[in-house]
């Protein structure tokens, strides 16, 4: 579509070349042989094309100020939009910043200071003497609350795999 419109202009370009070119050349044919018929019939195609001429361009004109308004306001509406995008996805970052804080806080983090709370005081009752001495029943608590974290870490870590995919796509 761009081609077509360029191609009327083109050559609209060329003719008015050519023309100014003849009418140059006439111009000086008529006064190395001193004809003033000839001078006559260029005064008359002058006054008769120039106002067509004018005309036209003033359309070429009219027609590309149009175009670039229309160009203006489509930008301006554009920035308009990628503005209030990215606001939009400033705003899902955050938000699921907050979501994915609030499990951090509900789910692991609680895992975690359960099982530090149990460390604590299972080494406070069962140190003596500086040893530390753990009977099969604390390690198998120790060993069900880490189980637990490691659960809650997966579970966290398929969530965010899930975000990665919706954003990928």
């Amino acid at each position: 579509m761009l081609a077509s419109k360029r191609r009327p202009l083109s050559i609209g370009l060329v003719i008015l070349g050519a023309s100014d070119i003849c009418l140059l050349l006439a111009v000086i044919y008529a006064s190395v042989l001193d004809k003033l018929f000839i001078l006559l019939v260029v005064l008359v195609f002058i006054s008769c094309t120039t106002p067509l001429l004018v005309e036209r361009i003033s359309r070429y004109a009219k027609r590309f100020l149009q175009s670039k308004g229309e160009l203006a306001s489509l930008k301006h509406e554009r920035d308009i939009l990628l503005l209030q995008f990215t606001q939009q996805l400033a705003r899902a970052i955050e938000d699921e910043r907050q979501s994915l804080k609030r499990e951090i806080h509900d789910g692991l983090m609680q895992e975690l200071s359960a099982l530090l709370l149990q460390v604590s005081v299972m080494i406070m009752r069962n140190s003596g003497d500086g040893v530390l001495q753990l009977n099969a029943t604390d390690v198998a608590k120790l060993e069900a609350a880490l189980r637990r974290a490691v659960i809650e870490t997966r579970s966290l870590m398929s969530v965010l795999h899930a975000s990665e995919l919706v954003l990928e796509k």
